[in-house]
């Protein structure tokens, strides 16, 4: 079995340059051929899992779930796509909760040595990707506008007291959501929709999956802290759909999306599931 292995020292304060020699000894116990790359940049990481999918059985690599969103990106329209190995070096590593990584990363080395590979689904959104998580609203930009010496100092912590600010600054999202043949008009402070049990560090909903071939949609109503007690407590105040596809169109003013941690002018979008799309160990 043929691997890659993209590192970067730019996830997690660079604590994964101490590790490379552990790792590349684990990592030959399982892969008869193992190529080992640095990128800190889009461009070569884009350069390096093009090749991945090209020529290499797995692709291993470190980052947090931006990270995970960009490789994600640059294999899902390839005929080819590797197994992947994630190393979590991310301040919330969402993904990784989904498949039980480690943040340590021994242990999520052993985990790509000595695991089973898991399919799962992703998103299509327009033309690009998502693996697991998509927001429009209040307290959707918070982990694209939290700063990174923040992120370095305060770690979650960073997006809670950004979490706590935006609570108090009055939201509204307005369009109109399609799905199984229907027609909501959606007025809420926020709209999230999910292909993962976590997101911002919690969980969401334990039942969800990320093999079941559906996208979970949460419609707040409005309310105290733009409706953030009705999300967390107040479940019945909360509408959840459950599609395969569906269109948000906004009423007047287009609003940014929160793609996987990350800022993203979308507009109107189409989404739709791809079943078991993706590989993972």
């Amino acid at each position: 079995m043929k691997a890659i292995f993209i590192y970067s020292t730019k996830s997690g304060k660079g604590k994964i340059t101490k590790y490379l020699p552990f790792i590349k000894n684990e990592l030959k116990k399982k892969f008869n051929e193992l190529k080992v790359v640095k990128s800190n940049d889009l461009d070569s990481l884009k350069e390096y899992s093009t090749l991945a999918a090209k020529e290499y059985d797995y692709l291993i690599f470190n980052g947090g779930d931006g990270t995970v969103n960009e490789v994600i990106n640059n294999l899902a329209k390839e005929e080819k796509r590797p197994v992947l190995g994630l190393i979590p070096t991310g301040t919330i590593n969402d993904f990784a909760k989904n498949f039980k990584i480690s943040r340590n990363i021994k242990k999520a080395v052993s985990k790509i040595v000595n695991d089973k590979v898991d399919a799962f689904d992703i998103l299509k959104v327009n033309d690009s990707y998502c693996s697991y998580f998509l927001a429009t609203g209040a307290f959707s930009d918070i982990s694209y506008i939290a700063r990174q010496d923040n992120k370095r100092k305060l770690g979650k912590l960073s997006y809670y007291l950004l979490a706590v600010k935006e609570a108090f600054i009055p939201n509204k999202i307005e369009g109109v959501l399609e799905c199984n043949d229907g027609i909501y008009q959606v007025k809420s402070p926020f709209v999230l929709v999910m292909n993962s049990k976590y997101a911002g560090g919690f969980i969401v909903n334990h039942k969800n999956k990320m093999n079941d071939g559906l996208i979970n949609i949460y419609l707040t109503k409005r309310g105290l802290l733009n409706g953030l007690l009705h999300y967390l407590f107040f479940k019945v105040r909360t509408k959840k759909l459950i599609t395969e596809e569906f269109t948000f169109t906004f009423k007047d003013k287009l609003s940014s999306w929160c793609v996987d941690g990350e800022k993203r002018d979308l507009g109107n979008i189409k989404v739709k599931v791809l079943p078991l799309h993706m590989f993972i160990i």
